[in-house]
């Protein structure tokens, strides 16, 4: 029915100013005041009085009470007989002059105004929780903002009306399902403010990218995504936004309510902590330690030294073992115990003789689907580790090809249960240590299995993440493009420090650059993670030794009887001046059984952190290391052009870190 030019009880209608799924709103004035009039639609009406408890009058009680400058006043209600016969409502409120802030949104790219603006949308959205109302229908184009500037939310007085089903089936576009919080599309009947606080999310997302978090092309695709798929990072829309911001809007759009931000509060404090948004713990290289015990002494003499430390090695390197109890503020434990899922784990006493190793066969996913056996596992692993202070927990290879594809979940799943039940262990023990969760996979099945190992591990009680990719020698574009995504998901979403352990030099200095926390290879030897490593009887050592090259990004292989095959390449780029090489000559250097060249090495990944954690600028450090990549592959070409290597053996790491 059209009211224009009706006038009832003193309001005339003068113009429709707007139009939902539960009506028409008009404008209207009485006397020489102006208002806006909500008129409910007929067949809401006709829906809603089926009900043994009207909502609708519930609602406009629950208005009554509502005083504030950024909610839209109540005035009046009263009902109205249509042409039907049928009574519907009409609700007087203040009529509000403004913009949307839909448009004021595509005006305004400064991130400080940005901040601003919607600190005010957070301030107008906490008076509403404050008068318990749940708004549920949170978008740009129910915030308006006045002309002297006042945030004004309307259709609260609706909240508890509005639900995915009463949205979708009105024709409604895309458009309002895209700000729906994944726990109102599964179960609206039992939704908190936290609901709102997702849509408020949204919102920023939206002011910084002038995009939404997913695309789709379909209402389905839209639910499947927002319930399952993690959101587009905001940052491949913007690349200017701020870190802090990337990280507050992950926080908010989780898709767990319990890991939002709890209350408005809450999220309006987290402008003001920069500083832990930003985590400021420097980035670090983490050295794979093996039988550096003459190397790790004399470096940690004058110098910090973090490293990591497979367990299983403590028998065979004592020496290094016990000094590293001496440093274990530096050292991060790795249990070894994706090991035990592989039968060639029994050809190695050191495995053998770890107490939490299996007495016969393997340890396989029916042994740890069964709670006893984990729990077994847990307290031995315990009683082994407990003698330091940051320990990686169990953990086994999710790509494990002893079983078939599908099995993938399941060890997804029964890593995650070890992590939990670990913390849980450690808890009950009451020692304070260091966790770290450790995810193992291939690199090709990590671009099929990014969203799934999301899901299972941002809600983990740990302190770090650790992640260690196999398959690393053979990589292309996209599996490198889905690695990076991946590791930088995990961290901005869980807020916590991520190291990737085992990757090329370029690859982790790549990483160190977009502030990934750290990464971790051996010195100047391991680089990479290989199943066959704990499949089959190959160990990585070899008859290879290894140079790291700053000018080149990378470590160069040499046989080590013939250093001469590299001694024109380090005399080609002039020599090293750290104060292990300085003066020498590569042969010389290479003479003293890697003792020197790892030194070096170390050296030089100290002097790498330090230009990346001394540039501040995100933007500026990008710049830097992708200066860094252009460089390196520049002086390949010309070591191939000065017939020092036979091709142009551009590291195929530095030519996909220059396209990504």
């Amino acid at each position: 029915m059209n009211f224009l030019g009706l006038t009832i009880n003193g309001y005339c209608f003068l113009e429709v100013v707007g139009s939902g799924s539960f009506g028409t709103v008009y404008k209207v004035q009485k006397d020489d005041n102006i208002f806006a009039a909500k008129v409910f639609a007929e067949s809401f009406v006709l829906s809603e009085y089926k009900n043994d408890r009207n909502r609708i009058t519930n609602e406009i009680d629950a208005l009554k009470i509502v005083d504030s400058e950024n909610l839209v006043k109540y005035y009046d209600d009263f009902e109205y007989t249509l042409e039907s016969g049928l009574n519907t409502h009409i609700i007087i409120m203040e009529y509000v002059t403004g913009k949307k802030i839909t448009d004021i949104i595509d005006e305004i790219n400064d991130s400080d105004k940005l901040i601003d603006l919607f600190k005010n949308i957070l301030n107008a959205v906490n008076q509403l929780h404050n008068y318990k109302i749940i708004h549920r229908d949170l978008k740009p184009d129910n915030i308006l903002m006045t002309e002297t500037g006042t945030i004004k939310i309307i259709d609260y007085g609706l909240a508890k009306l509005i639900d995915f089903s009463s949205i979708t089936r009105t024709g409604d576009r895309v458009g309002s399902p895209m700000f729906m919080s994944p726990e109102q599309i599964v179960d609206s009947k039992h939704i908190t403010k936290r609901s709102d606080i997702y849509s408020l999310g949204v919102i920023l997302y939206l002011m910084f990218t002038k995009s939404y978090p997913y695309e789709v092309t379909s209402l389905e695709e839209l639910v499947y995504k927002i319930i399952n798929v993690p959101i587009i990072p905001p940052s491949e829309k913007n690349k200017k936004i701020p870190q802090y911001i990337e990280k507050i809007i992950y926080k908010a759009l989780s898709k767990k309510d319990y890991n939002r931000y709890q209350t408005i509060e809450d999220f309006y404090q987290a402008f003001d902590n920069i500083e832990d948004l930003n985590n400021i713990t420097p980035s670090t290289y983490y050295a794979w330690l093996i039988n550096e015990k003459k190397v790790y002494e004399t470096y940690v003499e004058n110098n910090n030294l973090k490293c990591i430390f497979p367990l299983h090695l403590k028998y065979s390197q004592k020496g290094l073992y016990n000094y590293m109890l001496k440093n274990i503020d530096d050292v991060i434990i790795d249990p070894s115990t994706q090991r035990f899922s592989y039968a060639t784990f029994s050809k190695y006493a050191g495995l053998v003789n770890l107490s939490y190793s299996p007495k016969t066969g393997v340890i396989d996913l029916d042994y740890l689907i069964n709670k006893n056996n984990r729990q077994e596992y847990i307290k031995n692993w315990y009683n082994e580790v407990s003698e330091f202070n940051k320990v990686i927990l169990p953990y086994h290879y999710i790509s494990n090809t002893n079983y078939k594809a599908d099995k993938i979940e399941e060890w997804i799943k029964v890593n995650v249960q070890l992590i939990n039940e670990s913390i849980d262990y450690i808890e009950e023990i009451g020692k304070k240590i260091e966790t770290y969760a450790m995810i193992s996979i291939n690199l090709n099945n990590l671009m099929y299995e990014k969203e799934r190992l999301l899901s299972y591990y941002v809600n983990l009680k740990v302190d770090k993440y650790i992640v260690q990719i196999s398959d690393m020698k053979n990589p292309n574009v996209q599996n490198i493009a889905t690695y990076v995504e991946f590791i930088k998901l995990l961290q901005i979403s869980t807020g916590r420090d991520v190291i990737a352990l085992k990757v090329p030099v370029a690859l982790g200095l790549y990483l160190i650059s977009i502030g990934i926390h750290g990464f971790s290879c051996g010195i100047s030897n391991l680089e990479f993670f290989d199943e066959n490593y704990i499949k089959d009887e190959t160990e990585p050592f070899n008859l290879y030794a290894k140079y790291y090259f700053p000018q080149l990004l990378t470590l160069m292989s040499y046989y080590r009887a013939d250093a001469y095959s590299l001694r024109d390449i380090y005399n080609e780029l002039n020599k090293c001046n750290c104060s292990y090489c300085e003066g020498r000559d590569f042969v010389e250097i290479a003479a003293e059984k890697d003792y020197k060249i790892k030194l070096h090495f170390l050296e030089q990944m100290k002097k790498e952190f330090k230009n990346l954690n001394d540039i501040v600028d995100e933007n500026e450090k990008k710049c830097y290391y992708g200066n860094r990549i252009e460089e390196a592959i520049s002086n390949f070409e010309s070591l191939k052009n000065n017939g020092l290597i036979k091709k142009s053996d551009i590291n195929d790491i530095l030519s996909i870190l220059k396209r990504i």
